[in-house]
């Protein structure tokens, strides 16, 4: 770095991965519960297909499984500062749905402004391996639209001399595996050709306050 010169990286937005628990029977009763419910045909499998959002109705035990544990998450990564106790005053109002990938292994780019984190999930292809796949959880510079009305060819350094911050940071998300990020962050999935037919899980978390009004 040059003599003299200091570089503070602001603003950092966390995605955390984690590690889901009883993930085997968690994963093999969600794909069930969907694949009874939802029956996606092969039309859907080349075009895409989502269920709706309301899945912890109809997700049975799993569902509240894999909810806890997002919520467990969340609560580590969000602080009510106005706590009088140090607790937070918040609960956590979910919607849950299933999706699939069109026929190019893609879901398209979406962020959901009006939640607070956002969890996704994969479930493996077939009822007896729900840990198989891989997908690429594609994630936009939420900077990025302001960059690029000024010029497009123009990207940050994050200090003298480095390489320049890239537009899109990709993670690599296999069934088990729960990442959580801020609900506002722009992001697609990508699966590979072995991975198509698993099924992407997207749990939405808003807060609320049960002394002020319901969500």
């Amino acid at each position: 770095m040059t003599p003299g010169l200091t570089a503070q990286h602001l603003f950092g937005t966390p995605l955390v991965v984690a590690d889901l628990e009883d993930w085997e029977i968690i994963g093999r009763d969600l794909r069930v519960r969907i694949e009874e419910r939802c029956r996606p045909g092969a039309q859907d499998l080349a075009s895409g297909w989502r269920s709706d959002d309301r899945m912890m109705r109809w997700g049975g035990d799993a569902a509240v499984g894999l909810l806890e544990q997002a919520i467990q998450l969340a609560d580590r990564l969000t602080m009510d500062i106005d706590a009088p106790d140090g607790s937070s005053r918040y609960l956590w109002f979910a919607q849950l749905g299933a999706e699939l990938a069109r026929g190019d292994g893609t879901i398209e780019s979406r962020d959901y402004p009006g939640s607070y984190w956002t969890v996704v999930t994969l479930i493996g292809a077939g009822e007896a391996d729900p840990s198989a796949g891989v997908c690429l959880l594609v994630v936009e510079d939420p900077r990025l639209p302001m960059i690029q009305m000024e010029d497009a060819a123009l990207f940050i350094r994050p200090v003298p001399g480095a390489a320049p911050v890239e537009a899109e940071q990709r993670v690599r998300l296999v069934p088990g595996q729960q990442a959580m990020f801020p609900s506002w962050l722009r992001h697609r999935l990508e699966l590979d050709a072995a991975s198509r037919q698993n099924v992407v899980l997207t749990l939405n978390l808003t807060a609320f306050r049960p002394d002020v009004g319901d969500a």
